[in-house]
């Protein structure tokens, strides 16, 4: 049974639709009702993404926020008590982090599928979705697991999408200090 567990876990960690499908919903929710939202850097949607994949990471970090206690307690009402309270999602943090290899990789295939629109600018990724992928993430909000998604990335824009990437990454490790130990690289620019 152990074994089996441990290769569930290791198969869906590297299945890439769990992914895709995450990110295409975040740039969904921030494309806003005119369709032009972007998010700006690889590094920021891997931040988002790390925080909707590990809901103990994301009601961490919407804890150690200057927001009011009542918006906290909404904020993570919606956490199911196993998403916190299990040993496995309180020690996620000490064998993930938001610097993720893949992000690149998925970046790529969603682009290839011309889901997404990437441009290169200057300093950074841009990334915003298409109207096929508008039309994808339409169809993936039919599923439950995929509205309580949305949900999550309506709480990221709402609170965080005006932060800088500098401000996202220095609060990742205040909240998350360990990840510095599994950091091998990190060029933050403005």
């Amino acid at each position: 049974m152990r074994n089996n567990l441990v290769k569930f876990v290791m198969d869906t960690d590297s299945d890439d639709s769990i992914q895709m499908s995450r990110m295409l919903i975040l740039l969904d929710v921030f494309a806003t009702r005119n369709r032009n939202g972007v998010i700006e850097g690889i590094n920021r949607i891997a931040i988002y993404d790390f925080l909707l994949k590990y809901p103990y990471a994301f009601s961490n970090f919407i804890r150690r926020q200057e927001l009011s206690i009542t918006i906290q307690n909404h904020l993570t009402d919606s956490l199911h008590s196993y998403e916190t309270d299990s040993i496995e999602s309180k020690t996620m943090k000490y064998n993930f982090a938001p610097w993720d290899y893949k992000y690149r990789r998925v970046i790529s295939i969603l682009e290839s599928k011309r889901l997404v629109d990437l441009q290169i600018g200057s300093k950074k990724a841009i990334l915003q979705i298409t109207e096929l992928g508008t039309e994808l993430a339409g169809k993936l909000y039919a599923q439950e697991q995929h509205q309580i998604i949305k949900e999550k990335c309506k709480i990221l824009k709402r609170h965080f999408s005006t932060w800088s990437q500098k401000r996202m990454v220095e609060k990742i490790y205040e909240v998350f200090p360990e990840i510095l130990q599994l950091k091998t690289e990190l060029d933050v620019t403005e």
